[in-house]
């Protein structure tokens, strides 16, 4: 596709994710008139047809960049079954084709996403960390930053997920109850309760901030996108 620009938000400002499903284009219209600047999809995993139902496509790209909102990108994980390195690695390279194909830039620090809450079925800690590990290794090598959004669904520790060596962001899924934080802290917060009706569609809020290092998360605009 075009090519965009990459937009640090000030801290504070909203958006939403969604999964499952696209957003419309007049949704997206309707939540920037009420505020939201973002937008994170999902991309589902290779091996699992289902879980790439309602993933984002160059059409609904081009209605969420033409209603004014900054777009990232996160896989989703809930529905793999194979919890391995050589799974991660190929988890991770479908979601790098699908960014490059979407013109996500490459090489700039450019974070893509992985959904490590209520992660696998309840894997245990060893071959997750193999998986994760694997995975943001090749999105390293795909160009691409590697980042994590958990809660306290996951069966690793904040220090666990704090040592993952090729992991450099962290989103923090809507809770209520505390848990085991990263050390450098959040780049975004998704907001409580989860699941809300905004713009006629189910969308989950987030906020972005700065992490305890300084990091803020990058997002994709068109050229007209105002930060």
């Amino acid at each position: 596709m075009g090519s965009g620009r990459i937009i640090h938000f000030s801290p504070g400002t909203v958006g939403v994710d969604k999964t499952g499903a696209p957003i419309p284009s007049g949704s997206a219209k309707q939540l920037y008139g009420l505020g939201y600047r973002f937008a994170l999809r999902g991309i589902g995993v290779p091996n699992v047809a289902s879980s790439q139902a309602g993933q984002l496509t160059a059409s609904e790209l081009a209605g969420l960049f033409g209603a004014g909102l900054a777009v990232s990108l996160f896989q989703l994980n809930f529905l793999q079954r194979t919890i391995d390195a050589a799974q991660g690695t190929a988890d991770a390279n479908y979601l790098v084709e699908q960014a490059q194909a979407f013109g996500f830039p490459q090489n700039t620090g450019f974070t893509l996403w992985f959904d490590l809450e209520g992660s696998m079925a309840g894997a245990s800690a060893g071959p997750l960390l193999d998986y994760v590990n694997a995975w943001a290794a090749a999105v390293t090598a795909g160009g691409f930053a590697a980042g994590i959004y958990t809660g306290k669904q996951s069966v690793l520790s904040g220090t666990a997920i704090s040592n993952l060596p090729n992991d450099c962001a962290y989103w923090q899924a809507a809770q209520f109850l505390p848990y085991s934080m990263p050390a450098r802290g959040y780049q975004m917060y998704q907001l409580y309760p989860a699941g809300r009706t905004i713009a006629n569609i189910p969308v989950d809020v987030d906020v972005v901030q700065q992490d305890f290092l300084g990091g803020t998360t990058p997002f994709l605009g068109s050229a007209s996108t105002s930060a």
